[in-house]
C-alpha cells in the first residue's frame, strides 16, 4: 500500500540503501525529464518546429510507433523516462559512504548514478512483462 519497499545495491568499496518511489515521486522525476527535454528542444528553435510539423517528420514517427521496439529498447526507453537527480534524490535511502546529503548525491560517478538510476526504477516501478522482468533482473 505504502511505498516502503526498500533493496541495497552493492559496490566493490560499500552499499547503498535504496528505497522504492511513491507515485508522486515517481511523478515528479517523470516531469522533472520531460521539462529538460523541451528545454532541449526549445534550443533548437523555429526550424526544429517546422520540421516537427511536416508531413515527412510525422509520417516518420507514425511508421516508428507502427515498429514494435525490442524488450531491452523498451526497458532503456522507460528509464529515460525519469530524470535522474529526481530519482536519486528520492530514492537513496543511505549509503556506506559517509554523510548523504544532495551535493554528494550530484558527486557520484556516471556508471554508479546510472546503476542506482536503474535500481530505484526497477523497484518503485512494474515489470513491462514478464520476460522484460527477467532482462531487468539480470541486470544485477
Amino acid at each position: 500500500m505504502f511505498a516502503q519497499q526498500k533493496d541495497t545495491v552493492e559496490f566493490p568499496d560499500g552499499s547503498v540503501t535504496i528505497r522504492k518511489l511513491s507515485w508522486k515521486s515517481l511523478e515528479k522525476a517523470k516531469e522533472a525529464q520531460s521539462i529538460t527535454a523541451a528545454t532541449s528542444l526549445r534550443a533548437y528553435g523555429g526550424d526544429l518546429m517546422k520540421a516537427l510539423r511536416s508531413d515527412t517528420v510525422n509520417e516518420a514517427a507514425k511508421l516508428h510507433a507502427e515498429k514494435k521496439a525490442s524488450q531491452s529498447e523498451q526497458v532503456k526507453a522507460r528509464y529515460a523516462e525519469y530524470d535522474r537527480e529526481a530519482v536519486l534524490s528520492k530514492g537513496i535511502d543511505s549509503w556506506s559512504y559517509g554523510e548523504l546529503n544532495p551535493e554528494r548525491i550530484l558527486e557520484l560517478e556516471e556508471e554508479t548514478a546510472d546503476k542506482l538510476h536503474r535500481a530505484i526504477l526497477d523497484l518503485s516501478l512494474p515489470p513491462i512483462d514478464k520476460e522484460a522482468a527477467e532482462v531487468i533482473q539480470g541486470k544485477f
